[in-house]
């Protein structure tokens, strides 16, 4: 089912839509199934100015994917993007904390999705580890079934893509 829904930001005059993908099927969202639907013109009809990619978990998980290979996927995404819609920012998030079996594989690809965000020209990337992993305790927060954010760790994060969606539209 594709569910969307837009809501507009009076305070801030902003738009915001967002556009969420359940399918129903055995797998989830995946760095493949991206790829799937932007080469095959899934996109044609979608005109923004800013992309926000969160994409990888659910290959570290359910296909026991590399660190090498998500950071892999998450790349040819965004030069997709580009081709797509060469004007457009794509901002890659961080893939959010989850249990510990897979907090290393996590560290190391957004370690890279980083270093690869300065080296590309439209391409920014926002940490949301913060909101999500207390450092000091060494233990997620927000994450009461180690993968989904809770309501107030889903209003924090909202509330700072906003904040950067609005930087990168004065730009």
């Amino acid at each position: 089912h594709n569910i969307s829904a837009t809501r507009r930001d009076d305070k801030h005059n902003i738009s915001a839509t967002h556009a969420y993908v359940h399918a129903h099927t055995r797998t989830s969202a995946q760095c493949a199934n991206v790829m799937y639907r932007l080469t095959h013109n899934q996109l044609q009809k979608l005109k923004t100015k800013v992309f926000w990619l969160l994409i990888g978990t659910n290959d570290f998980s359910a296909l026991q994917c590399s660190s090498d290979a998500v950071t892999a996927g998450n790349i040819a995404i965004v030069q997709q993007l580009q081709k797509l819609r060469p004007k457009a920012r794509v901002v890659i998030n961080s893939i959010l904390p989850r249990d510990s079996a897979y907090m290393d594989l996590i560290r190391q690809t957004n370690k890279r999705l980083n270093c690869y965000a300065q080296q590309t020209e439209n391409v920014d990337y926002f940490d949301a580890t913060s909101i999500f992993y207390d450092d000091a305790k060494e233990e997620l927060q927000h994450l009461p079934d180690e993968l989904h954010p809770d309501a107030e760790g889903a209003r924090a994060w909202g509330k700072q893509i906003v904040q950067r969606v609005e930087e990168i539209l004065k730009e």
